[in-house]
């Protein structure tokens, strides 16, 4: 079985990780760091679990083809590899189409650009603030 790089984000509604501490509306979830994609996509569930209101849509290429997402205000808090604590991104993310069971979203190039990412052979990765 292949080991694909996921990582622990907490998601919450914008403002919600401000100052340090949750709101009591957050969720903590599994990304998929995805360098292909050009934002970060939640899955429906979440957003729908965390009452966001949608901003607009985004067009987009996928696999599949063009498509369009809607797309939502968040707080994305990420866990970087070196431990020094949840760093809060407010950011726009779009919905997440795909399937899985494994994962609730794509971290995508928005936010892996505040951020060195690495991937040694044997599928251990980090990711530091740059």
């Amino acid at each position: 079985m292949t080991t694909l790089p996921l990582l622990t984000a907490r998601i919450a509604p914008f403002g919600g990780l401000a100052g340090g501490a949750p709101t009591t509306v957050s969720r903590d979830v599994i990304l998929l760091v995805d360098s292909g994609a050009a934002f970060t996509c939640i899955g429906s569930e979440v957003i729908f679990n965390l009452s966001l209101d949608p901003t607009g849509q985004a067009q987009v290429t996928l696999v599949s083809g063009p498509d369009s997402l809607n797309m939502y205000m968040a707080d994305v808090g990420i866990f970087p590899s070196d431990g020094s604590g949840m760093r809060r991104h407010g950011i726009e993310v779009g919905t997440f189409l795909g399937q899985t069971h494994r994962y609730q979203g794509l971290l995508g190039r928005d936010l892996l650009a505040h951020y060195e990412f690495r991937m040694t052979a044997c599928r251990d990765f980090s990711l530091l603030p740059v």
